[in-house]
């Protein structure tokens, strides 16, 4: 976890100071951060990201934190939510059909 990139702009709000602050600081230091640059999709400027391992200790544990609520927050997803429809069709035809039926004894 600690050799995760992650934006500047997230960077800058771990570590409590603006965007434009938190880019100056990495230019003045350059050796002080790991940093590693990725291709925008959309095409433009490269997207540059920063190594959560370089930030402060505060921002560190903050980034654990919002970490470990995301990871909770994905677990609470029920599975048939990622779950493709047809392959559950298929699949589990008799369960699919059986549940086709209660629905319609519960809407009369």
């Amino acid at each position: 976890m600690l050799n995760t990139y992650i934006g500047l702009d997230e960077a800058a709000t771990l570590e409590g100071i603006s965007y434009k602050g938190f880019t100056s600081r990495v230019s003045r230091n350059p050796h002080k951060f790991k940093i590693k640059t990725e291709v925008n999709p959309n095409g433009g400027k490269e997207r540059v990201l920063i190594c959560v391992s370089s930030l402060s200790q505060q921002a560190k544990r903050k980034y654990k934190v919002q970490f470990k609520q995301k990871q909770a927050n994905e677990e609470d997803i029920p599975w048939y939510i990622y779950a493709d429809f047809n392959w559950y069709q298929q699949k589990y035809s008799s369960y699919f059909y059986e549940a086709v039926e209660v629905a319609k004894y519960i809407e009369k």
